[in-house]
């Protein structure tokens, strides 16, 4: 194995305000790194910073940037020198070692999606970015073998390091009164996440509402609202005031608590790279129903319950599987989660990721 003499992490997701997942991977990947006996330094642009001592945030981020120093493009492009970026770049090649990691491809695979001019703006960019990397990290198993058959002809091995939850140090605030019993429904509003399938299952089995109020939180990203979204399927939410709830705008900490409170979170995507809000459901206790679709399988441990996301008859099948449950299989199945989730940790991410970067240089 090679010896690393610097990590450089590109930082321009933390201060990218469009893409929270990703800005909260590549925060909890660096807080891990920063434990490890490595030089870490930040960049954006021409412009790096030590990032032994500077926080995480937008603010300390832009302010360490100007006071930092401008990349000396000749050492950095002969010493082992390791950059690590967690979004697709444009600019060319410019350190001895770039390795990326890959979120998903779902611009490239399920561009009907996604709006069409970011489809036009971003793949290029990732085929771009993908091309010049000497090695590739996924979050997933299902995005690396998307990575492995779509771009076969790239020759750049591809390693799965994993994802782990963001709320296991989240402070929570306390419930003071009583709740009905509740379905949590998470996920910025686009096409994507597919709520549709929500309000279908509502209008075919209204008797869902007696049992169970829905709370759907999540940014809205584009297509149709969720009042839209709902009149589509025939019905107006203002009539379910009580029963139906959007919240736009969510912390960690009261995403934890709906979480923690939730009867069951239900996850209709079509596709995703990872899918964290199953992880973090698995990860606090909280029974998943998911759609039966790229990584959800993964990220829940196989201790989901799994439906198509085009049948509303297979989620309803499945919320009242979980339901009828007895009691000792749902412990059994609540110390599954536990244990499955504790092997989901941030150490082990990066540990993985050393190994290979350490591989990497020291095959050169």
């Amino acid at each position: 194995m090679g010896n690393i003499s610097e990590i450089y992490i590109n930082l321009e997701p933390i201060l990218d305000v469009t893409s929270a997942g990703v800005k909260n991977y590549t925060i909890s990947f660096v807080e891990e790194l920063k434990l490890k006996p490595v030089s870490l330094l930040g960049f954006v642009d021409d412009r790096y910073f030590d990032l032994a001592d500077t926080p995480l945030n937008e603010d300390a981020i832009q302010t360490a940037l100007q006071n930092g120093d401008y990349l000396d493009y000749a050492k950095i492009a002969n010493d082992n020198i390791v950059a690590i970026y967690f979004s697709p770049r444009s600019k060319d090649k410019q350190f001895k070692y770039e390795v990326e990691v890959v979120h998903d491809l779902g611009i490239l695979l399920c561009s009907e999606f996604h709006e069409r001019g970011m489809v036009k703006k971003l793949s290029p960019v990732i085929h771009k970015s993908l091309a010049q990397n000497d090695l590739i990290f996924t979050v997933s198993d299902s995005t690396k073998y998307q990575v492995d058959t779509y771009f076969h002809s790239l020759d750049v091995d591809s390693v799965t390091i994993g994802c782990a939850s963001y709320l296991g140090n989240v402070s929570e605030p306390t419930i003071n009164e009583p709740f009905r019993p509740y379905l949590l429904i998470l996920g910025t509003v686009e096409p994507r996440k597919n709520h549709q399938l929500i309000f279908e299952m509502i209008k075919q089995y209204p008797e869902v509402l007696e049992s169970y109020d829905f709370i759907i939180a999540g940014k809205f990203g584009w297509g149709k609202t969720i009042t839209q979204i709902a009149h589509d399927k025939g019905i107006d939410i203002s009539k379910f005031a009580e029963k139906i709830s959007y919240i736009n705008e969510i912390t960690e900490s009261e995403k934890s608590l709906l979480i923690r409170n939730a009867s069951a979170t239900i996850y209709p995507s079509f596709y995703e790279g990872f899918g964290m809000p199953v992880l973090e459901s698995i990860a606090l206790g909280t029974p998943v129903i998911c759609s039966l679709s790229s990584s959800l399988v993964e990220a829940s441990g196989g201790l989901g319950f799994y439906f198509d996301p085009f049948s509303s008859d297979e989620l309803f099948q499945q919320l009242h599987k979980l339901e009828s449950m007895p009691s000792e299989s749902v412990n059994r199945l609540l110390e599954s989660m536990s244990e499955f989730s504790k092997r989901q940790t941030w150490e082990s991410i990066v540990e993985r990721a050393m190994h290979e970067l350490s591989i990497i240089v020291g095959e050169s």
